[in-house]
């Protein structure tokens, strides 16, 4: 037997230790971009353990509903199903059960307990929800105080059913209550009702409150049950500021930071909202082609914040958690849904230790333990670093963050910030641009422009001095004029044979003509339709004009302004966002028009349309260029030019198909509203053709596949 070569055998042992090396996980990592597209990234946890109760030494676990690690790395798992709270250490070993509560000579026992809080002098406030009350007792289960719902006013003993609980250093206890939709419970040190705090708003839409004030009172007393009931909180936690995180059922921001005041302070700056997953299918267009836990938003149920303002948020639907930063940003995801290591079936709560993030499974009866690798624990030693001022720190774990994921805008973020103190506003303008955060490049730019301005003041006053003399120059000997009578054919006196032979010239004045279109539209329209001879030709010539100012606009309008991915530009597309709309409205104006007496013909309202849209050009084109040097602060000079684009070529629109179809105001604007709606229908036409075809197309597919699979 021959023997392998050397290098070879190198590389079989350089492969086994990669493999040896390799973690494999049963999820992918990925974030949203700023078009909320996930892309992907490298792992940040990998799972480490998978615990059962026989791992800890007893009978397995039984619907487990809550997790909590104290300030000493306890691990207290409400095993709600046992009615007990198992304590382990930091190192998984069991150290105690509480099945028992010890109230001075008598035993009492948990009823389905559903949450569970632990003090820093490790006293235990238990949400003792089938004993319909708060139990506080300490480590060793010896009661020391209880909490009942008997409120007078609010909701009696026996409705009172407890299911998560959090309580400050100050001794105010916050209750998270079935059937209680008015926000969270507020009791005192003393165990007294103190009222809610934190209740969601609930506004109802325009609509609603039109079929609200139509309605009878009977309807209106039980529309108004189902409009204007807040939705409730599922759960809650506590960070070591004071301030109480909690997840709010079907709300558009299902996670709250709320004061002592009960006020939303969280941050949401991110690209999406925290709220999990933002691209998904949706349910009622995919509901026979995924499973329902694909289908739909995220099913928030457990919020735990940690280091430095970051917090995590837990998926029950997908099984997924969820990390951000204190502004709100998506760092990165983990976790998954299924049988396999590292996925859920049932995840109720998730907590940190040291790093770990533990989450409790209740379905399989499991806790899951993962580890951060390389890449999650450079993110949060640079935010830590940043937070304690430590900035060339930080700086170079973002640069080795970059290395590693390209796709992490935050990074970029953080980079541009470094660089931005170090004075490099270049540098720190591209990084703010690659991370896709205006609000640093505009600070960053209104600094580099001042330095710009500084540095080449004497060029810039220059410049401003030539252009207005060049203005004073052409304006006092008329070249513009005199360039027209030299060079360019008088459309009102020429004859028929210097249309034959300057067709150039004419096109050449019709287009100049357009000035006239600007300033006197009454006038110039009918001119356009009964004096001058312009043809198809100058209208082709703004549309393609209109079509290039379009992209011109998409592809340099300035990075503040501009949310558009430039790099995915299809020029087709753009093409069709101009040409269809002009089609439609030619097509369907002319339509309408034919039938209430107008006098003008289909060419007419395509060459009114294309001198209409004029100021499309004139303003657009200057502004975009502008829109680079301009700030988030001065946006409003930019929406305001560009306001004044779209209201000059409605105007010029108007005054033009009143003066081509010889209307009064009153039946000009009836046509308008009529050609709108016409459009409209036009497009919905169009589309179900469109999806008619799709279907009938998938039809004989199938058709097709049957036949193949049942008879070849």
């Amino acid at each position: 037997m021959k023997k392998l070569p050397l290098y070879i055998a190198l590389v079989f042992l350089l492969i086994i230790i990669v493999s040896l090396n390799i973690k494999a996980v049963n999820y992918r990592n990925y974030t949203y971009n700023f078009w909320e597209e996930a892309v992907p990234a490298p792992q940040a946890y990998t799972p480490y353990l998978r615990l059962k109760g026989q791992d800890f030494g007893i009978d397995d676990l039984n619907n487990p509903q809550d997790l909590f690690v104290d300030n000493d790395s306890n691990i207290y798992i409400l095993d709600s199903g046992n009615d007990r709270i198992i304590i382990l250490n930091e190192n998984f070993e069991l150290r105690r059960i509480i099945s028992e509560i010890k109230k001075n000579n008598t035993i009492q026992n948990l009823s389905s307990p559903r949450g569970i809080f632990v003090t820093e002098e490790q006293e235990l406030y238990i949400a003792d929800t089938g004993n319909q009350r708060v139990v506080k007792v300490d480590n060793n289960g010896n009661y020391l105080d209880e909490i009942s719902g008997d409120i007078e006013g609010e909701i009696r003993a026996d409705q009172f059913r407890p299911l998560k609980i959090a309580a400050s250093s100050a001794g105010r206890i916050y209750v998270v209550a079935r059937g209680v939709d008015d926000g969270l419970m507020v009791f005192d040190i003393a165990g007294e009702f103190s009222g809610y705090i934190g209740a969601p708003e609930v506004t109802p839409s325009p609509t609603d409150i039109f079929w609200m004030r139509m309605a009878t009172q009977e309807q209106r007393a039980r529309r108004g049950r189902i409009l204007f009931v807040p939705t409730d909180y599922l759960n809650l936690n506590m960070d070591w500021e004071g301030f109480i995180y909690g997840v709010v059922r079907d709300s558009e921001d299902p996670v709250r930071r709320l004061n002592l005041a009960g006020q939303d302070q969280l941050k949401r700056d991110g690209f999406t909202e925290p709220v999990g997953d933002v691209n998904y299918p949706d349910e009622d267009r995919y509901e026979d082609e995924y499973p329902d836990w694909l289908l739909g938003p995220s099913r928030l149920v457990d919020v735990a914040p940690f280091q430095e303002g970051l917090y995590r948020v837990l998926d029950r639907k997908r099984g997924r958690i969820f990390t951000y930063d204190n502004d709100g940003r998506l760092l990165y995801v983990m976790g998954g849904r299924g049988h396999y290591k590292g996925l859920f079936r049932n995840p109720v709560a998730v907590e940190n230790l040291d790093g770990l993030v533990l989450v409790l499974d209740s379905r399989d009866d499991t806790i899951q333990i993962f580890e951060p690798t390389e890449y999650a624990t450079l993110i949060h030693d640079a935010i830590r670093e940043y937070h304690l001022g430590l900035y060339n720190e930080s700086y170079e774990k973002w640069l080795k963050v970059l290395r590693m994921n390209t796709n992490n805008t935050t990074a970029y973020t953080f980079v541009g910030r470094n660089l931005f103190r170090q004075e490099k506003l270049e540098d720190a303008l591209l990084s703010f641009r690659a991370g896709q955060n205006r609000g640093g490049y505009s600070r960053v730019l209104t600094e580099y422009r001042r330095e710009i301005v500084a540095e080449n003041f004497n060029l810039i006053i220059y410049i401003i001095f030539t252009i207005i003399l060049s203005i004073i120059v052409i304006s006092k000997f008329r070249l513009l004029q005199l360039f027209r009578d030299k060079f360019l054919i008088n459309i009102d006196q020429e004859s028929p044979e210097d249309k034959e032979g300057n067709k150039l010239q004419k096109v050449l004045s019709g287009l100049i003509y357009a000035r006239e279109t600007l300033f006197h539209p009454l006038s110039a329209f009918w001119d356009l339709k009964h004096e001058k001879d312009i043809g198809l030709m100058e209208g082709n010539i703004f549309i393609f004009l209109v079509v290039a100012t379009f992209i011109f606009v998409r592809q340099y309008t300035g990075f503040i302004f501009n949310p558009r991915e430039v790099a995915e530009i299809n020029i087709f597309v753009e093409l069709a966002s101009v040409l269809v709309p002009l089609s439609l409205w030619c097509f369907v104006n002319w339509s309408i028009t034919t039938l209430m007496d107008g006098k003008g013909t289909l060419k007419d309202i395509y060459i009114g349309t294309a001198y209409a849209l004029i100021p499309f050009i004139v303003v657009n084109i200057p502004v975009t260029v502008i829109s680079n040097y301009l700030t988030q602060e001065e946006s409003g000079i930019y929406v305001f030019f560009i306001g004044i684009g779209i209201f000059w070529s409605f105007v010029l629109l108007f005054f033009g198909m009143l003066s081509i179809h010889s209307y009064t105001v009153k039946r000009n604007i009836i046509t308008f509203i009529l050609t709108v709606v016409g459009i409209s229908a036009s497009l919905f036409l169009i589309l179900l053709v469109f999806s008619l075809i799709a279907q009938m197309m998938g039809f004989v597919s199938n058709l097709y596949l049957e036949f193949t699979l049942r008879y070849l």
